[in-house]
């Protein structure tokens, strides 16, 4: 409505420069005077209406100044306030272009109807772009909206660019039945930092089962955005989600640090597009324990839309706790994304899983150093490529679809595979059973399975291991079957109660096994060695030193499996054979 119309409420006072607005009268017209410095040192009662200020004004608020009851269009209008707890807006509507550099929740006074999403929605309208704006939100409690049934919008909070949030508040979603919910949204900003706080989502009452999309803070197309000290928690879907903006709007240049993110329904956060990401010192748990929604990982690196990409991306020194998928996912990255890597985390929830990650040679690829997942599984699946995991520790690695993954360029070292101490189903040391494996090498790695366990073999049978090699690894196996090897092994430790079985899946060329030291610590009755039938029957077996008990037929090393038909191709030279009484 335009100030010229209005029927205005204010006796107006000349005060030099100023005009003071102390009392309530019907006027034909109000804050008429372009520039003007406007002083409200007593109530302002809009009764309802809109006015709308004039280019370029201040509002200083003295004394018991206060202005209720209506809305009013800033016009590029400063504000000035006797201090950080004054209520000096009671029942506004903010509208219009604003400038002013520190704002403070405890200007709006809470009305009694328990719905403070107006309240918050002020607080960010005196925000501009055109400079940067210190938000400032006490230690309260407020409950906002989900989902804008007005508008028809999941979107409540926008936050405007170069935005410091400093938060020392708890905002509860309300219950909502949308299946997208962005109650604070980062939406082609840039410049902004949220830090502290609690956002706690509507998980417990939200009122339908359908969608999984509501989020606790939620970028598209963001650019250098801090987030850290921040808990979000009970959220429908994730407590932080990074999605692409669409028309080429990546969020880039984000840190998130010493963020908690507690029993979310999906995850904990979902990097679904970015460039340069950042996610440190923060903790991750109770991910879909309630209502949960695949796939219930504490950090989910997963490009969604078509025009997503993932690039740089750094997870570092985080803990991840009782998230019912497990600590990290990273799905379907695609040949053009590149540099993810995983340092130093903690994962009690018991997985780190990727999936489908196609990472091209030629891009730098997904790399984990540091992991410590020891009750958990290292999960592949589906085809992936250009994966480097070193200095880590688990109780398993596997393939989740059996004989269908393809795994090439992938490098493990110094990882410690070490089975559970009590009978376990399911649960392997090494059971990596693809339909091709090219170019995997595992060096200096530890692989234990205990005389309990009811698991397969440390390097079990089947699938195609024909790019296997294994190098300075100690390999034991504490049960009572015979060792299996079916790859390159060199320069390795092998402890096993029984025989070696060799089987070479190589479509041409010998499998090697080379200055091993093996200790065999059942009796054996006369070789160490046992072939099992295989596509290539052709072994070098050599410069190794074998530890046994019992009789050793050296006339007669080569002993084919029951199976077998034909006897192998196979170079025994310079091994060494000890016998031992230990």
């Amino acid at each position: 409505m335009n100030s010229i119309f209005l029927v205005a409420l204010f006796r107006i006072f000349m005060l030099g420069s100023s005009l003071s607005v102390s009392e309530m009268e019907p006027m034909t017209q109000a804050f008429t005077k372009a520039g003007t410095n406007y002083v409200i040192s007593k109530t302002v009662d809009l009764r309802g209406r809109t006015v709308t200020i004039p280019r370029g004004c201040t509002l200083q608020f003295i004394e018991s100044g206060v202005v209720k009851n209506g809305t009013l269009v800033g016009n590029n209008t400063k504000l000035v306030a006797g201090s950080e707890d004054s209520g000096i807006f009671n029942n506004v509507i903010l509208k219009g272009s604003w400038s002013v550099e520190d704002i403070y929740s405890q200007w709006f006074l809470k009305g009694s109807r328990g719905n403070d999403t107006q309240l918050v929605k002020n607080v960010f309208s005196l925000c501009s772009e055109e400079q940067e704006n210190h938000v400032y939100f006490a230690n309260e409690s407020y409950r906002i909206d989900g989902y804008d049934t007005e508008a028809k919008s999941p979107i409540i909070i926008r936050i405007p660019s170069r935005t410091y949030v400093h938060n020392a508040a708890t905002f509860h979603i309300l219950a909502n039945a949308s299946s997208q919910s962005f109650p604070f949204y980062f939406g082609g900003v840039t410049d902004c930092v949220w830090e502290g706080g609690r956002i706690v989502g509507d998980l417990d009452t939200h009122l339908e089962d359908r969608g999984e999309q509501g989020f606790g803070l939620a970028l598209r197309g963001a650019s250098n955005i801090t987030i850290r000290d921040v808990e979000c928690v009970n959220c429908w879907g994730d407590g932080i989600n990074l999605q692409y903006g669409g028309g080429g709007k990546h969020n880039e240049n984000i840190i998130i640090e010493r963020v908690i993110c507690d029993n979310n329904r999906r995850q904990g956060i979902s990097i679904e597009d970015g460039r340069s990401i950042s996610i440190r010192k923060s903790v991750f748990k109770n991910t879909g324990q309630k209502r949960g929604t695949s796939p219930k990982y504490g950090i989910d690196i997963e490009p969604y839309y078509d025009g997503a990409v993932i690039s740089q991306i750094l997870i570092e020194d985080c803990d991840f706790e009782n998230n019912a998928g497990g600590g990290v996912a990273c799905s379907f990255l695609k040949p053009t994304d590149s540099d993810v890597q995983i340092m130093n985390c903690r994962d009690l929830s018991g997985a780190l899983r990727i999936n489908q990650c196609r990472i091209g040679a030629k891009n730098k690829g997904l790399t984990v150093i540091g992991y410590q997942c020891d009750n958990g599984k290292l999960k592949f699946k589906r085809e992936v490529s250009n994966v480097r995991i070193e200095d880590s520790s688990f109780m398993s690695a596997l393939n989740e679809t059996d004989r269908k993954d393809v795994l090439s360029d992938i490098l493990l070292k110094n990882v410690r595979l070490r089975t559970a101490e009590t009978r376990t189903w399911n649960y392997y040391c090494l059971s990596l059973i693809c339909a091709e494996m090219k170019n995997v090498r595992f060096e200096d790695c530890f692989f234990e399975v205990l005389e309990e366990s009811n698991l397969s073999a440390v390097l079990p049978s089947g699938g195609d291991w024909s790019g296997v090699t294994m190098v300075r690894c100690t390999l034991i196996d504490h049960r009572t079957n015979a060792f299996f090897v079916p790859c390159d092994v060199v320069e390795s430790k092998i402890d096993t109660r029984k025989a070696v079985y060799f089987t070479n899946h190589k479509n041409n060329g010998a499998m090697v096994f080379k200055e091993n030291d093996v200790i065999i610590r059942d009796p054996i009755s006369q070789s160490p060695f046992l072939f099992m039938s295989a596509p290539n029957q052709r072994y070098q077996i050599l410069d190794n030193t074998i530890r046994y008990k019992g009789r050793l037929n050296q006339k007669n090393l080569i002993v084919r499996h029951s199976r077998n038909k034909t006897v192998p191709s196979t170079l025994l030279r310079g091994n060494q054979f000890i016998k031992t009484n230990d």
